[in-house]
């Protein structure tokens, strides 16, 4: 049942009624002739009573509406405030949402990229371990080999190299950046019976007396010279260096060139002189390969060697780090 404040006439009402009892309370203790004085007495009381009750009604009343018009006023904020979250809610949400979409999709093509190179490597991996197997047929090894890819060459680029050696029997094969692939021509040589005369150049006497321990574990000492030469300035500038010159002499009439040295890594176009060094060196028909060519000093190397007169054709096979090789004849022919 809902509660209300009284109303004028009822106050009147309630006002009158106690000063008639008033009155008739004065007229029975008192007597007749104080009836005139009690009710004057009782009119200003009843007037009284009604003027404080008024005034407590307007009161109540002004404080009803005021404390009205706050929860009002504290009910718009509120409203205000939840329309306010609201939008701000939505807003971050479709932030967030565009945002982990962003991620996603960046996530995605990572992982699709990161499959791709997983895919491309399992394929590469699975390519060079079956050359392998060949290598180790075709070059009748007979005793373990250190790893191959990374900085010795990969068992695509020897395959190739054991088949020229196979199909051409050079009279003399240099390889320079001496190594595994020292130690697979050789074998190669022994398998097919050939009287190559085999020449590995090294600049690193470490790695020249690592090498040559692998080439006296596979039995291979009568059939490898080993030469140490030092990387030394030559023509071309100050930044060119190549092996010692001196220790290398002799060496003329080369059929066959496998260039996997100096490394990369030493110096700009660390292979660059070697077209400088070898091209009055090779035999009249001769073959020169290039290995590491999928980089670009490499590369270029190839190409420029290719513009000579003496070279008739440039063969890329694939190979995992990329693979030249130049054929070279007489200007006679």
């Amino acid at each position: 049942m809902s509660r209300r404040l009284p109303d004028r006439g009822e106050l009147l009402a309630a006002s009158c009624a106690a000063a008639a009892g008033f009155l008739l309370a004065a007229g029975v203790l008192l007597g007749w002739p104080w009836l005139v004085p009690a009710i004057l007495v009782g009119a200003a009381s009843a007037a009284a009573v009604l003027f404080a009750l008024m005034t407590l009604r307007r009161s109540i009343r002004g404080a009803l509406r005021r404390e009205l018009r706050r929860v009002r006023k504290d009910a718009r904020r509120s409203r205000q405030l939840a329309r306010r979250l609201a939008r701000t809610s939505r807003t971050k949400l479709r932030a967030a949402d565009a945002a982990n979409d962003v991620r996603y999709r960046r996530l995605r093509t990572a992982t699709d990229a990161a499959a791709q190179r997983v895919r491309r490597a399992s394929a590469e991996d699975a390519a060079q371990l079956a050359a392998f197997v060949q290598l180790l047929d075709l070059a009748g090894v007979r005793e373990a080999l250190p790893r191959s890819r990374g900085y010795p060459a990969s068992p695509d680029a020897l395959l190739e190299l054991v088949a020229l050696i196979r199909e051409r029997r050079p009279a003399l094969y240099v390889d320079f950046g001496a190594g595994l692939s020292t130690v697979i021509a050789a074998s190669t040589v022994r398998l097919i019976g050939s009287d190559t005369r085999v020449v590995g150049v090294e600049h690193d006497p470490q790695f020249a007396a690592r090498t040559q321990e692998l080439v006296d574990r596979h039995g291979l000492t009568d059939l490898v010279e080993l030469r140490l030469a030092p990387l030394v300035p030559v023509a071309g500038g100050p930044e060119h260096r190549w092996y010692d010159p001196a220790v290398l002499a002799d060496l003329h009439g080369v059929e066959l060139a496998f260039v996997d040295g100096p490394p990369g890594h030493l110096e700009r176009d660390a292979r660059a002189p070697v077209r400088e060094f070898l091209t009055p060196r090779l035999a009249e028909r001769a073959i020169v390969v290039l290995d590491d060519t999928g980089r670009d000093a490499e590369s270029r190397l190839a190409e420029s060697w290719a513009e000579d007169l003496r070279a008739t054709r440039l063969h890329r096979p694939a190979a995992e780090k990329g693979l030249a090789i130049l054929e070279f004849c007489s200007s006679s022919e």
